[in-house]
């Protein structure tokens, strides 16, 4: 659902300035998918007491900053999987794209849309404001510029030769 700032447009839904992804954007979320479980585990643990918060915290941190995510080789001719590496969190990994379609991820996509314009709105203000209506209006307005953003694409490509773009990679 990434809308990645490849064409110069806002769109309006229900009060509210959605505003491209910017690359910074596109990092701050693979750091959320990344240290997702330390977000929950503070929010679950708020009652536990002091000693056992601290020490489930610090096992969710500790898990979330040594996160890898597995790179796969596929064998054309038998469709077999094999593991052939592991990376550092980056927004094209799978895993991280499989995330941004979840319901968290989708909120978190429009958090970051929404706090250019809006920098004071929370990421619980915007879990309670994107309901399956207005996160499809949003979607539906978007559409209305993929002609334009496949044309930018296609003239970054003609560009530079060789890449593939998006090129949205993060430093490890």
């Amino acid at each position: 659902m990434a809308f990645v700032n490849l064409v110069n447009t806002e769109v309006e839904v229900g009060g509210y300035t959605f505003s491209p992804l910017t690359l910074n954007d596109l990092g701050s979320f693979v750091l959320y998918f990344q240290y997702y479980k330390v977000f929950e585990a503070e929010t679950v643990t708020k009652n536990f007491p002091p000693e056992l918060r601290a020490k489930l915290l610090e096992t969710a941190y500790n898990e979330c900053y040594n996160m890898r995510l597995p790179v796969y080789e596929v064998n054309k001719k038998t469709g077999e999987k094999k593991l052939v590496d592991s990376i550092r969190p980056v927004f094209e990994h799978p895993e991280v794209q499989a995330f941004s379609a979840t319901m968290h991820g989708m909120n978190y996509e429009m958090f970051l849309s929404l706090r250019h314009k809006h920098p004071n709105i929370t990421l619980e203000e915007v879990n309670s404001l994107m309901t399956p209506y207005m996160l499809k209006e949003v979607q539906d307005k978007l559409m209305c510029y993929m002609d334009e953003i496949q044309e930018q694409l296609k003239k970054a490509e003609e560009t530079l030769p060789g890449e593939s773009f998006p090129s949205l990679t993060l430093p490890r």
